[in-house]
């Protein structure tokens, strides 16, 4: 019939004259990847999370890259997350050592330490090579209050890769809680300068300059934090706090109100909005605030003992 109207009736022949477009490669995994290290190392966390998110829905059994995302998510405020990644991880490989570190280091910022302890050492079984485990089981160990097994371990670390960021991180954080701040600092910058446009290494520096006093410089770095990551929660919160605590009340509402339009359930900037109404006498927004900040942070202490729970009958 085709050839019949082709060769007697032509003119009822439809002829698309309207150019289709060229078939385009498929996005492979692997390119995702790479996308999401180089947003990583260039401080866009967001991004980051979103190319990993990609990759692994183009193939999921990639454990690294839920540790990867997981890494980011505890840095920012986020360690539940961070522990559900490190569980997908061993789902697809229960021998796999940085799932392990990264569960160690989920548990310790839940403030379950003891917890953390047992998993980073299962992660030393699997690799004792491995230095961000011997890192993580280092700032567990000074969390619990073991202060001489903490220093034996991070010079472990530092023996196995004196330049890792993570190993540096954390043993500046040991420093930290025994009250070197000076040489706290100093170890935060040199992670710093090995991961350029890490928002938690700038909100370290801040802190230990918030507990010297040198509040100026503090804020400094708070507001590095903020500039680095301006969705990074726990910047938003601690740079608010120190203008709350010298009375910079227009700044420091501005920056809650910032960090509740991502998240309104963060119990913390909640207490901190309410302690800022309360400041300045306004009760009538105060008292809500106040009032939701206990009742997520309650929440949160519910989930935090799940947690536990749940570690203690998987261990």
């Amino acid at each position: 019939f085709l050839l019949y109207q082709m060769l007697y009736n032509p003119e009822t022949v439809v002829v698309l004259t309207t150019p289709t477009p060229a078939p385009t490669p498929t996005r492979s995994a692997t390119s995702f990847v790479a996308e999401a290290a180089d947003a990583y190392y260039g401080g866009m966390m967001d991004t980051a999370l979103a190319s990993y998110r990609q990759a692994l829905d183009l193939d999921p059994e990639q454990p690294e890259l839920y540790v990867a995302m997981g890494r980011i998510l505890i840095y920012r405020g986020a360690p539940e997350r961070a522990l559900q990644l490190a569980r997908h991880a061993l789902l697809y490989d229960p021998e796999y050592p940085p799932a392990w570190a990264l569960l160690c280091v989920a548990y310790d910022w839940l403030s379950l330490p003891q917890d953390a302890i047992a998993y980073c050492e299962r992660a030393i079984a699997l690799d004792p090579t491995l230095p961000e485990a011997y890192a993580y089981l280092a700032e567990a160990h000074i969390d619990s209050g073991n202060w001489f097994v903490a220093n034996d371990t991070i010079d472990t670390a530092l023996r196995l890769d004196e330049n890792n960021a993570e190993v540096l991180r954390n043993y500046a954080y040991v420093l930290e809680v025994q009250g070197n701040y000076t040489a706290a600092i100093e170890n935060y910058r040199k992670a710093l300068q090995r991961q350029p446009f890490q928002a938690h290494l700038y909100l370290a520096i801040g802190r230990n300059q918030h507990v010297l006093g040198n509040f100026t410089q503090a804020q400094e770095s708070y507001q590095s934090a903020v500039e680095v990551d301006p969705n990074n929660l726990v910047a938003l919160e601690r740079a608010g706090l120190l203008h709350l605590l010298q009375g910079d009340y227009g700044p420091a509402q501005a920056l809650f109100q910032q960090a509740l339009e991502l998240d309104p359930t963060y119990g913390r900037v909640l207490g901190r909005l309410g302690s800022l109404y309360f400041q300045r006498r306004n009760y009538e927004d105060a008292i809500p605030a106040l009032e939701n900040a206990v009742r997520y942070e309650a929440m949160a202490a519910r989930r935090r003992t799940a947690f536990s729970r749940a570690g203690i009958a998987s261990s």
